[in-house]
């Protein structure tokens, strides 16, 4: 064998041979240090030292597409473990149903049909409804619904509608006059979509059903009078079927924190 200083010198097979000679026989091949790399159950150590006696130097040939293939293979498996998707339209990789850069949609459909409510829907929605006003981050509600208040409330608007799939209702919408009198054509709407079904397009589904009622009970425009600034995804989705914002009005909304921020009214013609 060559001195140990001339190393870099060694063919693959003399590299083999010397591994052997200070380490032992090697205990990992490619197939398990491929295995090992993917399943981080196994959390098996593998070091620089090892490898670069076994495969040689890490720029070598041989080495580098096998490095590339463990890597596109732990990214695989940590994407598919964080539910990430990519967006098709412009690549960005996102974990909600829609694409944080352009608003984009997983491409996928909701199974469930959005309705006229009923009577015998009020337990479900108005626990949906007391939800996001306990959050205190998007309805400028303070107070939660009763069973007798949410009745009286439901059907006082001009049109509820409620997502419902197999008996379950999954979200839901209230419709109604933005003003009165020469404003009275100007409409307003709330959403409220369960905890456990956001990211199944379900708001989606509700603002397009509430843009065909309300047209259909005679309004000419469709406004939100107080989307949080912070709120993303509804914005994206409202900017993604057309509605134009009029701009921002500084703590325009209390936080259930305290805390005053900025709320973003939009719009759209019907």
């Amino acid at each position: 064998m060559k001195p140990l200083n001339s190393q870099n010198d060694l063919t693959p097979e003399e590299r083999a041979l010397r591994c052997e000679t200070v380490y032992g026989p090697p205990v990992l091949t490619q197939e398990k240090i491929m295995a090992a790399m993917e399943d981080a159950a196994l959390k098996t150590q593998i070091t620089a030292e090892q490898t670069f006696f076994v495969y040689g130097p890490p720029a070598a040939p041989a080495f580098m597409p096998m490095q590339a293939q463990m890597q596109q293979a732990m990214q695989k498996q940590k994407s598919a473990a964080a539910g990430i998707w990519k967006c098709e339209k412009c690549g960005a990789e996102n974990r909600s149903r829609f694409c944080t850069e352009c608003g984009a949609r997983k491409p996928e459909q909701p199974p469930c049909a959005v309705r006229a409510y009923q009577e015998t829907d009020l337990p479900q929605m108005l626990a949906i409804w007391n939800e996001i006003v306990e959050a205190g981050n998007a309805f400028p509600q303070e107070e939660p619904l009763t069973p007798e208040t949410a009745a009286a409330f439901f059907a006082a608007q001009t049109y509820t509608g409620a997502a419902e799939q197999d008996g379950r209702i999954l979200g839901l919408y209230i419709l109604h006059p933005n003003n009165v009198g020469r404003c009275g054509h100007i409409c307003n709407a709330s959403y409220a979509v369960a905890a456990e079904c956001r990211g199944m397009h379900i708001g989606e589904q509700l603002v397009l059903d509430c843009m065909k009622q309300a047209k259909a009970h005679g309004f000419r425009i469709l406004q939100f009078n107080a989307v949080v600034e912070s709120n993303l995804h509804a914005r994206h989705l409202y900017e993604r079927l057309g509605f134009v914002q009029l701009g921002t009005i500084p703590n325009g909304f209390r936080m259930k924190s305290g805390e005053y921020v900025n709320i973003c009214p939009y719009y759209k013609q019907l």
